[in-house]
Formats: C-alpha cells, structure tokens, sequence
C-alpha cells in the first residue's frame, strides 16, 4: 500500500509539473529566451546534487580551464539548460507549422544526407549526444528525416504517456532500448535509427575508453547494431550558435575490427562536437559513475 502511495503521488506531483510545463510553452519565444539564465540558475537551486555534478563534470573534462573561464562555461551552460525546459515544451505542445517559423534554425547537409537514405538499401544509424535542447533537434529532425526512434520509460504514467506522445509527434516508430532485436530490424530493413550512445549505462555490455581523457564506459551497442545490419554509420550534430539552432549531418568512418576499437572511434567523434559547444551539453549526468567510483559526485 506504501509503495501505490508513494507511486500515487509521484504521479500527482509529475502531472502538475507538466501543467507549468505546458505553462511555460505558450509564453512568447521572447519570454523564453529573457527567462532561460534565471530558470537554469533555479534550476540548479531546487537540485544542489544536480548543481555539484555539473561542477565536477566541468572540473574533471576541463581541467586546464582558469577559474573565471570554467564560471563562465559554467553560467552559459546554465542559460541552456534554462533554455532547455522551453524547447522542450516547444517541441512537445507547439503546433508543427509554427516550431520553424519561430525558431531560427538552419540544416548542414540535410540534402545529401537524404539523398543518400533514397538511394542506398541500407540503413543508417544516426548517432547523436545528449544535448540540452534534444527533444527540439528532435523534432526539426522528424519533420526533414524519416526516422525511427528510442522510447524511454520512467516511473510516472503522466510523464510517459506525455514523452511518448511528444516523441511520437516527429519519430515514425519508437522502439524501447531494451529491444535491441527491433532496432536491428529496422536497419535491416533499410530504416533510419537515430541512437543516442553517449550516457553512462553501467559495465554490462561497454567497453573502456575515454571522455576528454577521463576514464569512462561506453556502450557496445552502436558496434553490434552496425555488425549485425551492415549499416551506413552518421553523426547528428546539433548546435545553437547566436541564437541559430544549427543541425548537421555527418557521414562517419569507423574502425570495425572488434567493439573497443570502433567504440573508442566514436567516443573521440562525439567528443569533437561537444567540444565545438560544451555548453549546451547535459553535464548533469553522472557521467563517470562506473569508472570513477563511488565517491564521484555523492
């Protein structure tokens, strides 16, 4: 009964949070942009663990940084993850049509990139990072690329029926990550998957490589998809640059010969483009917690 209680109203407490989120997407893109800097630093307040993991992740990643230069990676950082709770809303409430007329935003190889999907058999796995504004890249993707996707679960029904149903909005399927054997279909098949490798998943099925030569696992599961489809291998790289949502498509050429070496392959790929914005970067994920230890970020 204790734990139907506690589900109860973690369920309660997500569907008013989603209403203030759905609050905070109909204000003016005006509104969003003035009111990302005090919502990331709100942000921070409200989850002081959250807070310290930033600042260590910062610490460990960019150790050469000068104090000063590390506070101000540290405040732009926080102007984006600010940002992130409105893009987010805009992406999952905000009618189609209007997302691209009020979001200034421009492609990198979008025609290529499609032309090479029409034509080859096929498919393509487009690896990407987890950046702040995701669910936004998400959604302009969706709306050029015919692309399958991940589904997520969590805790609350609310906050899942709202995730899938925002996803769904731009993704043609969502397949859970637990079901590998779906993703592999796909790509057998010719369909496009965009895969997120970068977070921290635990020591089962990873190898050990590094993240801005820090210790850190990576999944193998990027090396058994393209083992067992053939598939053609693509980086996602998005970025905000003056305020522009900038979202580029590029091919990747991987080492094949066992999972270490083309995981270590990709690692240093995304770790290049996090390095061109590191920003707008989700550092709030403990991201070392299985080669660091236990004492990483408590």
């Amino acid at each position: 009964m204790s734990r139907l209680k506690t589900t109860f109203v973690y369920d309660l407490l997500m569907r008013l949070l989603l209403g203030l989120w759905y609050l905070l997407s109909v204000l003016p893109r005006s509104w969003h942009l003035r009111l990302a800097q005090p919502m990331g630093r709100f942000c921070c307040w409200v989850s002081p663990r959250r807070s310290r993991i930033i600042d260590t992740n910062l610490a460990l990643c960019f150790p050469s940084l000068a104090p000063d230069a590390r506070q101000r990676l540290r405040d732009d950082h926080l102007y984006y993850l600010g940002l992130s709770l409105f893009d987010t809303a805009v992406a999952w409430y905000w009618s189609l049509a209007s997302i691209p007329q009020s979001i200034p935003h421009q492609f990198v190889g979008l025609e290529d990139f499609l032309r090479v999907q029409q034509r080859s058999e096929q498919g393509i796995l487009l690896m990407g990072k987890h950046v702040l504004h995701l669910e936004l890249s998400a959604c302009f993707l969706g709306t050029h690329v015919d692309c399958n996707g991940v589904a997520r679960s969590y805790q609350a029904q609310s906050l899942n029926a709202t995730t899938q149903r925002g996803r769904g909005r731009f993704a043609t399927e969502l397949a859970s990550s637990n079901n590998p054997r779906q993703f592999i279909r796909w790509l057998k098949n010719g369909k496009t998957l965009w895969y997120l490798p970068d977070q921290d998943h635990g020591l089962k099925r990873s190898v050990q490589t590094t993240l801005f030569d820090v210790p850190a696992t990576w999944t193998t599961a990027p090396y058994t998809l393209y083992k067992h489809s053939n598939c053609l291998l693509y980086l996602f790289h998005t970025y905000y640059v003056d305020g522009v949502l900038m979202l580029a498509f590029k091919p990747l050429s991987l080492p094949c010969e066992d999972a270490l070496s083309f995981t270590t392959g990709l690692a240093q790929a995304i770790e290049q483009s996090i390095a061109q914005q590191p920003s707008q970067y989700l550092w709030a994920h403990r991201r070392f917690k299985s080669t660091l230890g236990k004492a990483y970020c408590r």
